[in-house]
């Protein structure tokens, strides 16, 4: 039998006994492709997850494992667990944009961690643009960044928590865009290595 539940599961060996019972059961074949595909699927995961600019903290928490223990093969899917928040989106309490329409998650009460926005804000830098003059009277615009870790940009970052909270938070699909299809794809080659070990088994 073979039981998979997306990002995780586990392969189970036959009801059908056909071979000692006291015997452990091998599946190099099963594992081989559970290690190709998760390893192709951790790489996918982690270039989507660069193309939506998302943190590096993130890409890196991305990874898949397999155990056996002489009956199943488990296999697990991690990666940090507001990646379905990145994903999906969050409505916020006064405005949905379209990309999270659907997304089950919403600011109602509660507003967004300043400590993970400043967090944002050090890693990818914020600013904005004052306007300058030259010697000769032309006016131009200079970008200037504000600073990570100072007192004077506290006032920025609690704006920017407001305009969130307000306004949500877009959905990337970064995640649903890579793992949509695949369980099925899983399955029968899953299927398919578990036949082949069986039989090297008898």
């Amino acid at each position: 039998m073979v039981e998979v539940d997306f990002v995780s599961g586990s392969v189970k060996k036959s009801d059908v006994e056909i071979v000692n019972p006291d015997e452990t059961l091998h599946f190099p074949t099963v594992r081989g492709v559970l290690e190709k595909w998760g390893a192709k699927l951790v790489k996918d995961l982690a270039v989507s997850a660069r193309q939506h600019k998302a943190s590096g903290a993130l890409e890196s928490s991305i990874g898949f494992t397999i155990e056996f223990d002489g009956q199943f093969l488990v296999f697990e899917l991690s990666l940090n667990d507001y990646y379905k928040y990145i994903d999906q989106g969050v409505k916020g309490a006064k405005f949905t944009h379209a990309s999270s329409a659907n997304s089950p998650f919403k600011y109602t009460t509660k507003y967004p961690p300043l400590s993970a926005i400043g967090q944002w804000v050090g890693n990818k830098g914020i600013g904005f643009f004052d306007t300058k003059k030259t010697k000769s009277g032309k006016v131009y615009k200079k970008l200037k960044k504000i600073a990570p870790g100072k007192d004077s940009i506290l006032g920025t970052i609690k704006t920017l928590q407001a305009i969130i909270f307000k306004r949500g938070v877009k959905g990337t699909g970064f995640y649903t865009s890579v793992v949509t299809g695949r369980e099925e794809d899983l399955r029968k080659q899953l299927i398919d290595g578990f036949g082949t070990d069986l039989i090297n088994n008898i």
